[in-house]
This record gives C-alpha cells, structure tokens and sequence, in this order.
C-alpha cells in the first residue's frame, strides 16, 4: 500500500500534461510493483459481513464480541 502512495505522486510527476496516464508497456511492471504481495492483505482474509443484522446473530450465536468498522465519510461498500 506505502508503495502505491508513493508511485501516484511520481507517476503524476514524470508525465507530460498532455500525455496522462501510463504506457502499455510499463503497466505489467508497474502493477506487478504495486499489486499486495501473499500476506500484505490480511484484511482481506477476514469474514466481513455486509448485513449488521447477520452479524450480530453470528457473534451472539458463536459467544464472541461484534467489530463495527464505521465511516464518517460514506457507506463501507459505496452505497451512500
């Protein structure tokens, strides 16, 4: 993810104005450099459920605490 965050910048940096975006043939390098490694998105492993009802029956159910990951900005799933 640090490596993305720091690619943007350069990629925005190196191009001409009128020339966006990235050739073709520097995207298989550059996608291969940022794409997450096995084991970098851990996250994604996890049993998220997008019904808070689900949930909460399945943490009751199992006898384990519930986790709610809230936004400020907008629904988790994009669906403001």
């Amino acid at each position: 993810m640090i490596r993305l965050l720091l690619l943007i910048p350069f990629l925005l940096l190196t191009q001409d104005s009128k020339k966006r975006g990235i050739p073709p043939e520097r995207f298989e390098a550059l996608h291969a450099m940022i794409k997450p490694r096995q084991g970098e998105a851990k996250w994604a492993q996890l049993p998220w459920h997008i019904s808070l009802w689900e949930a909460r029956e399945k943490a009751a159910k199992e006898g384990k605490p519930l986790f709610i990951w809230g936004l400020l900005d907008g629904h988790a799933l994009g669906k403001t």
